[in-house]
């Protein structure tokens, strides 16, 4: 499992909680915004920073591509987005600079950018937004998921965070269920 977001340490906890498989096999990383961290056993949680990206995003967005890298047509990928995520993914294309991508973040939040035009210029950016995600990936392409009723995720992740639960198949993300 990976993931990223303000509410991916929560999601990623629930997840943990309604596991019904091996617990052996249950493991990954997920970042999340510094204080927003939750208790988990299995999956790792990183905090770093949002909406200025930071070295600990940076440093957590690299590990999350390498956990992808070896996987398997055998693996399946459970990934967890939330709000937040293109922040705390932070993996600067090649010839730019965390400091830089950082620089321009905090210049277009001084002038008031929408959240849209923030995400359409980390894109361009980044070495892994923009369905540059998981370019490597070798997991096998696998059924959407859906929780049971009645939607144990759901109650255990704040409304207010508007999470999405996706799985990589393919290595192409697809939407599972919005929250």
């Amino acid at each position: 499992m990976v993931g990223a977001g303000k509410a991916a340490a929560a999601m990623a906890r629930a997840v943990e909680e309604n596991w019904r498989g091996d617990p052996s096999r249950l493991s990954g990383l997920v970042v999340t915004r510094y204080g927003h961290g939750a208790p988990t056993r299995y999956i790792e949680v990183v905090e770093a920073s949002h909406p200025a990206p930071d070295a600990a995003g940076q440093q957590a967005a690299a590990r999350i591509l390498d956990t992808v890298k070896g996987l398997t047509p055998n693996d399946l990928v459970l990934v967890l987005l939330s709000g937040g995520g293109s922040a705390l993914l932070a993996a600067p294309m090649a010839g730019i600079t965390l400091s830089g991508k950082r620089a321009v973040t905090k210049a277009l939040l001084s002038c008031g950018a929408s959240i849209g035009e923030i995400n359409c210029v980390r894109k361009h950016l980044s070495a892994i937004k923009g369905g540059r995600q998981f370019p490597m990936c070798r997991a096998t392409t696998c059924p959407p998921l859906r929780p049971a009723p009645p939607y144990p995720i759901r109650q255990r992740v704040p409304m207010h965070w508007k999470s999405s639960i996706v799985t990589a198949s393919n290595c192409r993300l697809t939407h599972v269920r919005r929250y």
